[in-house]
């Protein structure tokens, strides 16, 4: 999220760099993939009950699948910000759909 903020303040201050576009375009192609899924249920219940029996590699197993999760969850998040950028008319709209999300 932070990087195509990022991404819209550089074109608002024509500081845009060839390498910001293709990473964008990467995300944008990522968020594409991710569209239409639903968000995933972030709980911690599964890492503490792995506390609770002692196992650390069953505590690394959990806390790993909590990130992916976690991580899953922002691509879906990006690919909502994607899809109602895309139906922006300017990068003056999407800035604003951006700032509203923060919000």
């Amino acid at each position: 999220m932070l990087k195509i903020r990022a991404l819209f303040e550089d074109y608002g201050n024509n500081v845009l760099a060839d390498d910001a576009l293709v990473e964008a375009v990467d995300i944008i192609k990522e968020a594409k993939e991710y569209s239409g899924r639903e968000m995933n249920v972030l709980s911690k219940d599964g890492i503490k009950q792995a506390k609770k029996s002692g196992d650390k590699a069953l505590v690394k197993a959990a806390k790993k699948e909590y990130n992916l999760k976690a991580q899953e969850n922002e691509k879906i998040e990006i690919s909502v910000l994607s899809s109602r950028s895309s139906t922006a008319s300017t990068p003056r709209r999407a800035w604003r759909i951006l700032k509203s999300r923060r919000e």
